[in-house]
């Protein structure tokens, strides 16, 4: 993939990123509006508003920032599951999504419903206080995943280690070969190549780059490029 479209899925990833957080904090200050608040208009209209904001943004939100998450993911070396900082704040947002969406079926809509149908103030009493809680929980998860995302924490996975050790020994076999035969006459290619590959890389498939033929020493220099 080029490099402007990683760009723009990065850019992409980030502003749903902020966005989440930002609906999250909504969230939060609703449910302490209608925790702590003295008017009963104000907080009915907080619990219909979180429970708008839980189902028609935040859980979106958190949807679209996993996918273009793992999308950044899977087109970048990092990968997913090769480094542990990439599969720490996945299982974070798999964790927080799954963690959204069922506390929105329950919590926020059991409180909505409750709100909705009381004519004085909502005492919601402990599920008020869990509301505020979970948003609370959410917003330290979020800020968890931003910090290890711009820190980066050292720490190669399994599979990661064996994926490094692979490309460096496909590395290691990538070398150029640069051999002098003495005595051989002038554009002598074919004896060249084929005596350098015994010698050096029987099983292996090379490359000829240059032959030079020195006059003064009667040398003949084959460099060669093998590759696996």
């Amino acid at each position: 993939m080029s490099a402007p479209v990683r760009r723009l899925l990065l850019a992409i990833h980030i502003m749903l990123s902020v966005a989440w957080l930002g609906s999250v904090a909504a969230f939060l200050a609703l449910s302490l509006a209608g925790l702590w608040g003295r008017d009963a208009a104000v907080a009915r209209a907080a619990y219909l508003g979180m429970n708008i904001i839980g189902s028609n943004v935040i859980i979106p939100l958190a949807l679209m920032t996993l996918v273009s998450g793992l999308l950044q993911a899977l087109t970048t070396p990092w990968g997913v599951l090769k480094h542990y900082w990439v599969l720490s704040k996945l299982v974070l947002a798999l964790m927080a999504s799954v963690l959204l969406v069922l506390h929105q079926f329950t919590a926020v809509q059991a409180a909505a419903r409750f709100a909705g149908a009381s004519e004085s103030f909502p005492h919601l009493g402990r599920l008020g206080i869990q509301l505020a809680m979970d948003g609370a929980l959410a917003i330290g998860v979020l800020i968890a995943a931003v910090l290890i995302a711009v820190y980066k924490p050292r720490g190669v996975t399994p599979l990661g280690r064996r994926v490094v050790e692979g490309s460096g020994q496909k590395r290691s076999r990538r070398r150029a070969w640069s051999m002098d035969f003495h005595r051989n006459p002038r554009g002598d290619w074919r004896r060249l190549y084929s005596r350098a590959r015994r010698r050096h890389e029987p099983h292996r498939t090379g490359r000829v780059a240059s032959c030079v033929w020195s006059r003064e020493s009667r040398r003949s220099t084959i460099s060669m490029r093998v590759r696996a």
